[in-house]
């Protein structure tokens, strides 16, 4: 074997869907383990609860005859006003949805642009292979930043 045709079996060149592929399930893992970190203080069985809680919350809120069991047996067994919790419901909700839309934003803009630079490899493969093997996938997924940074 040639030293050239070893380093051709030692590094392989991918081919550039599958690189971004790689990149992709990075940006993955990254999501949910950025998911994970705000859901993870709240069992499984009360976070599948949260559409009852908030559905209750609203119905509290805007004055509804609805019946609202789950929050009414949560409230009395925690000793406040059925209202109290109703807020606290509402504003905990917005505040997650809050953090889960910036963080699926951050995962569907490494995603399109991930896209963006394999559309380009048509065009331009060794810049596309450049700018892959450069790529951040922890670009954007600080909570600090409003927005993700511009694409490279």
């Amino acid at each position: 074997m040639t030293a050239d045709e070893l380093d051709a079996h030692c590094n392989p060149i991918h081919p550039i869907p599958v690189i971004a592929a790689g990149l992709q399930a990075l940006v993955d893992a990254e999501y949910k383990r950025q998911m994970g970190l705000i859901t993870a203080k709240y069992p499984e069985e009360e976070r599948s609860s949260w559409y009852i809680q908030t559905a209750q919350a609203q119905a509290v809120i805007s004055g509804s005859a609805a019946a609202t069991p789950w929050l009414d047996a949560c409230a009395q067994t925690r000793g406040m006003p059925r209202e109290e919790l109703a807020q606290r419901i509402i504003a905990l909700d917005a505040q997650f949805q809050g953090m889960h839309g910036f963080l699926t934003g951050v995962r569907q803009w490494h995603e399109e642009a991930i896209g963006a630079i394999v559309a380009a490899a048509q065009s331009d493969e060794a810049q596309a292979r450049a700018e892959l093997a450069g790529y951040d996938v922890m670009q954007g997924w600080s909570n600090d930043q409003t927005e993700p940074a511009p694409a490279l």
